[in-house]
């Protein structure tokens, strides 16, 4: 007496592409919230002197799904698209699966951060903490 299959196979693919969207769906929005966590902490505990609000303007996020951009967190204003415009040269380099880009786009970003100011530090602490403990909560 073995064991038979009465579940058409359709189904069980069904059922299983639906919880990996499902899933999909859930990471998605947990990139979300780590970009936009990331996001406030380069704002709120940077160091520099904002003199033009381009540098906080271009800090942001962008999701890319498989090489393409599914969401992004930055505005119109000058800093904002030259954020923008970083973010899309560093999604180029993915093209399979869920990728979190935070950046602070402005040319002199790294010429700031290397005079030992906050650009982007807080921004990787935070995801860093934060990302782990809430793909952990998961429930498969």
């Amino acid at each position: 007496m073995g064991v038979r299959l009465t579940t058409p196979q359709q189904e069980i693919d069904a059922y299983i592409e639906k919880r990996l969207k499902r899933m999909q769906h859930a990471v998605i929005r947990i990139l979300e919230y780590t970009g936009e966590r990331a996001v406030i902490a380069a704002i709120e505990n940077h160091r520099y002197k904002n003199q033009t609000g381009n540098l906080e303007a271009s800090t942001g996020y962008i999701i890319v799904d498989n090489g393409e951009i599914i969401k992004n967190s930055f505005g119109f204003a000058e800093g904002s698209l030259k954020g923008k415009n970083a973010a899309k040269e560093l999604a180029a380099k993915y093209t399979s699966g869920l990728v979190l880009i935070v950046v602070a786009g402005m040319k002199y970003a790294v010429y700031v951060s290397d005079k030992g100011l906050d650009v982007l530090d807080s921004a990787e602490i935070e995801a860093q903490n934060i990302l782990p403990q809430l793909l952990n909560q998961l429930s498969v």
